[in-house]
């Protein structure tokens, strides 16, 4: 019971104001502004970790409008260099698909001296 008087007392003092007029209000003056202090930090944190959070959303939205945008770029880039599709492309400038496969041009020694002899 005289813990809970004593309580009582202080939340009275604290109301009334009297804690404040006392001289233990003077010493524990360095503590209050050190709790201040922290109170103010800690409120400071809060925010900065909600707008943390913003910008990480943000970031990941962005990163799923532009992941998707590169899948539609890709497919679209795959589909326009088929052979078929650049066949279709190039037709209007009159050229075609070759029907002839490659064939090695060999090339001898004696034939490249030649060539920069004539030339020289």
């Amino acid at each position: 019971m005289s813990e809970n008087n004593n309580i009582g007392k202080i939340l009275i003092s604290i109301l009334n104001g009297n804690i404040f007029s006392r001289e233990n209000f003077l010493t524990s003056l360095p503590f209050l502004t050190y709790l201040s202090f922290l109170c103010l930090l800690y409120i400071g944190i809060g925010f900065y970790a909600e707008s943390t959070i913003r910008r990480i959303d943000e970031t990941n939205k962005n990163l799923k409008k532009y992941r998707s945008e590169y899948i539609f770029l890709k497919s679209s880039l795959n589909q326009m260099s088929l052979q078929s599709e650049v066949a279709k492309r190039v037709q209007f400038l009159g050229l075609q698909e070759s029907v002839k496969p490659p064939y090695k041009i060999e090339v001898t020694q004696k034939e490249i001296e030649k060539f920069k002899e004539e030339n020289e």
